[in-house]
């Protein structure tokens, strides 16, 4: 069993981070493993959490191939289930959680922030320049190889989620395990909001990529990097010029 409490995200073995009051909000999620639909659900979770309930949860996570005994007696048959212990009624949800209407389900529609799910999924020509459009998720080719170039290089937080929403669509109309992909983070402003999103596209896109290699990664806050193995279920890969980086996602 692991516990996430206050929307931080444990590593397998570990527990992180501490509510402001004791257990107001209580949730349970069966997982099976680290497969995609159990980080997706997990992803959507903490980010449902962080934007309505932040400081102010603990998130209990039960791994079915772990404790098949536990998930038995629970009457768990289907992975992932989210539980809404705290407050009562206790509620029930089976799925990846990416509805709108999961807080609703959950009956707890009326408190947190009134903000959808996926409100931040949409690229609107006001909230995005002409370059980060047409040009900071873009296909370059090097050495007759495909790549997608990820530049979040300089970008503001506000705009590095329409950034990280258009990444994620892209990467899922690739095949399975054939994307190539270079992302740039230098110099870009990553905020708690931000970091909560990489973790999300990071879960959405593990089923895709091939390669991935990352650039600038000092800009990384370190707990959001000791999760990164968890959510992209990869070695993180970084260096210090493109150059290099395309080289190595290239190589066979």
């Amino acid at each position: 069993m692991r516990e996430l409490r206050g929307g931080d995200v444990a590593g397998p073995h570990r527990e992180v981070g501490a509510m402001s009051r004791s257990g107001t909000f209580k949730f349970r999620l069966y997982l099976a493993g680290d497969t995609h639909d159990s980080m997706l659900a997990l992803a959507n979770l903490s980010a449902l959490c962080e934007a309505r309930l932040p400081n102010d949860h603990k998130i209990e996570l039960v791994d079915v191939l772990r404790q098949p005994q536990r998930a038995l007696a629970d009457g768990i048959l289907m992975t992932p289930t989210l539980f809404k212990l705290a407050p009562s009624p206790v509620q029930k949800i089976v799925g990846t959680l990416q509805s709108d209407r999961v807080w609703e389900v959950l009956g707890l529609g009326t408190l947190g922030t009134r903000v959808p799910l996926h409100s931040t999924d949409t690229l609107r020509p006001d909230s995005i320049s002409s370059r980060s459009e047409g040009k900071r998720i873009r296909f370059i080719e090097h050495k007759g190889k495909q790549i997608l170039l990820s530049d979040f290089s300089l970008a503001t937080a506000q705009l590095m989620i329409p950034l990280l929403a258009k990444l994620r669509t892209t990467v899922a109309q690739y095949g399975p395990e054939s994307a190539l992909i270079l992302a740039d983070y230098q110099g870009a402003e990553i905020d708690h909001r931000v970091a909560i999103k990489i973790k999300e596209v990071l879960a959405h896109n593990r089923p895709f990529v091939k390669k991935a290699v990352w650039l600038g990664t000092e800009q990384i806050p370190h707990d959001l990097i000791e999760n990164i193995h968890m959510f992209s279920q990869r070695e993180t890969v970084t260096f210090t010029t493109r150059e290099e980086a395309l080289e190595w996602l290239v190589r066979e």
